[in-house]
C-alpha cells in the first residue's frame, strides 16, 4: 500500500570535510571521521566527493592578448597552462596579460553540462575556454573571467586550488544540538571532545565604537538579545574565492559580500543574521509583536497577512522583517545599497516555530532558531563580522548596539563520582569523568562526593546528571562495555490484554488479505469539511507539523479514507485496515483518547463490494467470539454512511461497529469515482469478549435436516429484520440458517435461505419440521405481509 513516512525527531546536514578538518585540527581521515560520529555522536546517512564538475579545469598563466582579426569584440590569448602554452579566443572585457585565470581544457564539462571542444571561432583556432565565475558555477558574475591571485600555481587543478575537491558528510542531528551541532564550529568542537580534546576558538575582542545611530528597541519577550551594526560606505563585491568555495560545497549560491557574510555565519557558527539598507529604516529598529491587519511582502516576493502572534522587525512606520524567517522587500540590500543595518539576534524557539507554521516558510535561519540557539554565540560574531565587512565590502562602523537586558547564566549541575559506573554497570576512572566533561566544553570542580559541573550555554542539552552520563557513556565507548547477564531475578510481566487484542486483529486481518496502513492521528481543516464535520467539535494543535494537520482525528475511518484517494492513483481494487487512536472531546477529562479498527475495502470487479466485506466482518466477529451478531440500518442520514447502503452491527443486542458504503456526497468531494466500502469498531466493543474462555461444543450426534425457504417481501423489509424472525421463530430446533439468494423486482424482493433443523437428543420427524417451517412462514406474513414462494 501506499504510505508516507516522516521523521521530525531527526534532521539531516551535510558538512564539509576540509572545513572540519581546518576547523578541528584531526587527523582522521573521512571514512574514519565517519566511523567517529557514528559509534560515538550521530548517524551518518553517507559520504559522498563533491561534485564540482570542473574535472579538466586548471590554472593558467595569460601570456599575450591582441584584438581577434576578424572580430571587434574577441581577443586572442596564449594560455600557459603548465603542460603547455594554448592559443584561446576570448571575449571577456578584462582579460589582461600576466594574469592567473580558470582554463577548461578541451574535454572539460563544466556545470550546467557544457562541453568543452577545440574550435575555431572566426577563422582562429581556440584550444579551451577562459572562464568566469558562472561558468564555474560559483555564482552569477559573466561580465569577466574570474582573476586569480597572483601566486596561483600555473598548471594545478582549479578545483584542488579552490578546495572544491572535497567529500561531504550527511550527518542526522538531533534536535537538541541544534545550538552547536548545526554549526561548523559545534561540530568541531564535537570532533575534538571525542579525541579527547577540549577544542576552543580564539575571538578578537570587539572594541569601543559608538552608539549605533539607529535605536534598537525590544518590546516584545520572545527576543532575549538583540545587536546591530551599521555600516557605511558598504561596496556591492563579489566575495574571495575561498568563501564563494565555502558556500558552494554548502550548497548556498554566492550572491554578493554583504550577503555571502551572512551566511558564512550561519554556517560556520550557526547564527542566523539579516542585513536591512540602512536608509530605507525610518526612525529606530523596534522588536514587536503584529498587530491586526499588518502585511508585508517578503524577499521571495509573497505578501503575507501577519498574525498577532508574530514576531516582527518594524521601524516607526513599518514591518520591514519576519523575525527569524524571512526579511521583506521594503529594505532589502540592493546593488545601490552603501549603508547596511546588520542584524544579529536571539529569538524564542516555540514562537519562530509557530510562525514557520503558520506562513508556510522554512528557511535556514528559522530551522535553526526553531531549535533553540546560544546567546553567547552572539558575541562570538561581533569581531569577525566588522572584520569581514571592512575587508570584504570596503566598509567602515558608523555605530553598534547590543541589547541584552536579562544575560543567560550557565546551569550548574551536582554529579555524583558512582553515577557513571551505576548505570553504565562499568567503573569509570574519576580522572576520566573529569577530563571527558572539559573536553565537551564544561567546568568541572572536585568536591568530597561529587563533582561540580558548569555546562557551557551552548550545550542546551545537558539538562542533568543523566545527559551527562551519556556524555561519558559515548565517549568511553559502549562498544567497551562488556556484555553482562543480569544479576537479579527476571519474571515475565502480565501480558497486556489490549496490545494481545491488537496483535492477534492485525495477524488475523492480514491472514484474511488485508493491508495495514499507518497514518498520522490528525488531518486538516479542508478535510473534515469535506466529511461535513463540525471544527469545533475537533481537537486543535497548538503547535502543529502544518496548517493541513492541525486537527486531531474524531475518527481513524477518516484518515484511513483520505489514503484511498491516494491509492486509488496505483491501484484498481485493494482492502486494507488501519488500527489506531481517535480523539474526542469529552466533558470530565476534556480529551478522551480511544482506539479504533477501521476496514476499507473497493472491487473494480465487485458489483457489490458490500456483501464482499459484509463476509469479512462476520468471520471477523467469530474470531473475535462475538455472539449473537445482527445487522441494524444506520439511522442519521447527514453522516459519512450511505444513506440506504450501511448498517449498525450488534452483539447480544449491543452496538459494536457500522459496516457501509461510504456516501457518493462525501466520495465526491474528494475526487473518488468508485464505491467504497468499510467497516469501523471501537477496539474496547470489539474486544468485549475475546478474553472469555471458549466453550468447546460436541458434534451433534443425531443428523440435521436441511431445507430451503423462499419468502416474497416488501421492498422496504430488511434482511436484519428476517434474519431476527429466524432467529426467534426457529428456536430451538432451528440450528442454523445462510441466506443464499436475493431477487428484487419492483416494490417487492425474495430472500431465499438454507434452514438447518436438529436436536440434541434424537432425530427429528417431519412433522416437527413442518411445525417450525410453517410457525416461520405464518409471522413472516403477520409481521411483514410476506408470502412463501414456491
Amino acid at each position: 500500500m501506499i504510505s508516507v513516512l516522516y521523521d521530525n525527531f531527526k534532521t539531516n546536514m551535510k558538512y564539509s570535510y576540509n572545513k572540519l578538518v581546518e576547523l578541528s585540527k584531526t587527523k582522521k581521515t573521512v571514512e574514519e571521521l565517519s566511523k567517529l560520529f557514528l559509534t560515538r555522536a550521530f548517524e551518518v546517512e553517507g559520504v559522498e566527493p563533491f561534485k564540482h564538475h570542473l574535472e579538466n579545469v586548471v590554472i593558467g598563466s595569460v601570456l599575450e592578448v591582441e584584438l581577434h582579426p576578424n572580430a571587434d569584440k574577441l581577443k586572442i590569448t596564449r594560455v600557459d597552462t603548465g603542460d603547455m602554452v594554448r592559443q584561446i579566443v576570448c571575449g571577456a572585457p578584462n582579460v589582461d596579460k600576466g594574469q592567473k585565470v580558470a582554463v577548461a581544457l578541451p574535454g572539460a564539462k563544466l556545470p550546467g553540462n557544457i562541453e568543452i571542444k577545440e574550435t575555431e571561432i572566426r577563422g582562429e583556432v581556440s584550444q579551451g575556454m577562459i572562464c568566469s565565475e558562472r561558468e564555474l558555477g560559483f555564482g552569477e558574475g559573466h561580465t569577466g573571467i574570474l582573476v586569480l591571485p597572483d601566486d596561483a600555481p600555473i598548471g594545478t587543478s582549479f578545483a584542488e586550488y579552490s578546495g572544491l575537491s572535497d567529500s561531504i558528510l550527511d550527518l542526522k542531528i538531533l534536535p537538541d544540538r541544534g545550538a552547536d551541532a548545526l554549526s561548523y564550529r559545534g561540530l568541531a568542537r564535537e570532533i575534538g571532545a571525542l579525541e579527547g580534546r577540549n577544542l576552543s576558538f580564539e575571538n578578537e575582542p570587539l572594541g569601543e565604537y559608538p552608539e549605533n545611530p539607529i535605536g534598537i528597541d525590544i518590546a516584545s519577550e520572545k527576543c532575549s538579545r538583540y545587536a546591530g551594526f551599521l555600516f557605511e560606505n558598504v561596496q556591492q563585491r563579489t566575495s574571495p574565492l575561498p568563501l564563494q568555495s565555502f558556500l558552494l560545497r554548502n550548497d548556498v549560491r554566492s550572491i554578493s559580500a554583504p550577503v555571502d557574510i551572512t551566511n558564512f555565519f550561519l554556517l560556520e557558527y550557526g547564527q542566523p543574521m539579516h542585513a536591512f539598507d540602512a536608509d530605507r529604516i525610518e526612525g529606530k529598529i523596534i522588536v514587536r509583536q503584529a498587530r491586526a491587519g499588518e502585511s508585508l511582502q517578503l524577499l521571495s516576493g509573497d505578501a503575507i497577512s501577519l498574525d498577532v502572534e508574530d514576531l516582527v522587525i518594524a521601524d516607526e512606520k513599518k514591518v520591514l522583517a519576519l523575525a527569524g524567517v524571512m526579511g521583506g522587500m521594503s529594505s532589502a540590500i540592493t546593488e545601490k545599497t552603501t549603508r547596511v543595518f546588520l542584524e544579529i539576534a536571539l529569538f524564542d524557539a516555540v514562537s519562530i516555530r509557530r510562525t514557520s507554521v503558520r506562513h508556510h516558510l522554512s528557511t535556514d535561519a528559522s530551522y535553526r532558531y526553531e531549535r533553540g540557539l546560544d546567546a553567547h554565540t552572539l558575541s562570538d560574531t561581533f569581531a569577525l563580522s566588522l572584520k569581514l565587512f571592512g575587508e570584504y565590502c570596503g566598509a567602515t562602523v558608523a555605530g553598534f548596539t547590543d541589547v541584552y537586558p536579562s544575560p543567560l547564566q550557565p546551569k550548574t549541575i551536582v554529579f555524583p563520582y558512582g553515577l557513571p559506573e551505576k548505570m553504565l554497570g562499568v567503573p569509570v576512572e574519576k580522572n576520566f569523568i573529569q577530563s571527558c566533561l572539559e573536553a565537551f566544553g564544561c567546568e568541572v570542580k572536585a568536591e568530597k562526593e561529587s563533582f561540580v559541573v558548569t555546562v557551557p550555554t551552548r550545550r542546551i542539552d545537558l539538562e542533568d546528571e543523566w545527559n551527562l552520563v551519556e556524555e561519558i557513556g559515548r565517549t568511553f565507548g559502549y562498544e567497551n562495555i562488556s556484555i553482562t547477564a543480569p544479576k537479579f531475578e527476571l519474571s515475565l510481566p502480565e501480558e497486556n490484554q489490549a496490545k494481545r487484542f491488537e496483535r492477534k486483529m492485525k495477524e488475523y486481518l492480514s491472514s484474511a488479505g488485508f493491508d495495514e496502513i499507518m497514518t498520522y492521528s490528525f488531518y486538516g481543516a479542508s478535510d473534515a469539511e469535506k466529511y461535513s464535520l463540525d471544527l469545533n467539535n475537533h481537537l486543535t494543535l497548538i503547535n502543529p507539523l502544518s496548517p493541513e494537520l492541525s486537527l486531531l482525528r474524531p475518527s481513524v475511518l477518516l484518515t484511513a479514507l483520505i489514503k484511498a484517494k491516494d491509492n486509488f492513483r496505483y491501484f484498481d481494487s485493494f482492502q486494507y485496515f488501519e488500527y489506531g487512536s481517535a480523539y474526542v472531546r469529552d466533558k470530565k477529562t476534556f480529551v478522551n483518547e480511544e482506539k479504533q479498527l477501521a476496514l476499507v475495502v473497493t472491487d473494480a470487479k465487485n458489483d457489490n463490494p458490500f456483501a464482499f466485506l459484509k463476509g469479512k466482518v462476520v468471520s471477523l466477529l467469530d474470531f473475535a467470539h462475538q455472539k449473537n451478531v445482527s445487522f441494524e440500518a444506520v439511522a442519521q442520514k447527514e453522516s459519512i454512511w450511505h444513506p440506504s447502503r450501511s448498517a449498525h452491527i450488534l452483539s447480544n443486542g449491543k452496538v459494536i461497529g457500522t459496516i457501509g458504503e461510504i456516501s457518493p456526497r462525501v466520495l465526491t468531494k474528494f475526487g473518488v469515482k468508485r464505491r467504497i466500502v468499510c467497516a469501523l469498531f471501537p477496539a474496547k466493543d470489539l474486544a468485549s469478549s475475546f478474553a472469555s474462555v471458549v466453550e468447546a461444543q460436541p458434534l451433534p450426534k443425531f443428523p440435521y435436516a436441511v431445507r430451503d425457504i423462499s419468502l416474497t417481501f416488501p421492498r422496504n423489509v430488511t434482511v436484519g429484520e428476517v434474519e431476527q424472525l429466524l432467529r426467534e421463530t426457529g428456536a430451538p430446533l432451528l440450528k442454523h440458517f445462510e441466506l443464499f439468494d436475493v431477487y428484487e423486482q419492483g416494490e417487492e424482493k425474495s430472500l431465499a435461505f438454507h434452514l438447518s433443523f436438529g436436536a440434541d437428543d434424537r432425530t427429528l420427524s417431519s412433522e416437527e419440521m413442518d411445525s417450525v417451517f410453517d410457525r416461520i412462514v405464518a409471522l413472516a406474513n403477520e409481521q411483514f405481509e410476506a408470502r412463501l414462494k414456491l
